[in-house]
């Protein structure tokens, strides 16, 4: 009775450490066999530099004009990179979605670029006019 009150230790602060979710993602997540960052295995080296034959689509890419390198989010969590001319299209790049994921060329998407988020409705506008030079382009499921 004649000891001052002393309060226990205090525990240090823990950072949050559970599951995060995605926001404004319409579709749920799915699982994939593959790890995000690495390519699907339907995937060739030369569907990551810019052309792809499956499914009769093959995009030409003409080193004499200017090339941009796109970062594509697929709707899976997995991500490409592809490489165009200033002169491709949007429906370029989803001809090129597409051919490289043949399984889900089924299931119905847009086209969204990541920040400011503006869906890319115009099939014939090319990746130059878009403002989509060295961008990220992103998959959602509708």
């Amino acid at each position: 009775l004649d000891e001052d009150y002393k309060p226990p230790p205090k525990k240090p602060a823990q950072p949050f450490s559970g599951s995060g979710q995605r926001l404004g993602s319409p579709a749920p997540q799915i699982i994939s066999s593959s790890t995000p960052g690495t390519y699907p295995p339907t995937l060739t080296t030369s569907s990551v530099t810019g052309t792809s034959t499956q499914r009769g689509y093959e995009l030409e890419i003409d080193e004499s004009l200017p090339i941009t390198s796109i970062q594509i989010r697929l709707g899976d969590g997995t991500r490409m990179l592809a490489r165009f001319n200033h002169t491709h299209t949007i429906g370029d790049i989803r001809n090129f979605i597409n051919a490289s994921r043949v399984g889900e060329s089924s299931r119905s998407y847009i086209l969204q670029t990541a920040f400011p988020s503006k869906e890319l409705k115009d099939e014939s506008q090319t990746i130059s006019s878009a403002s989509l030079l060295n961008a990220v382009v992103i998959q959602r499921y509708t």
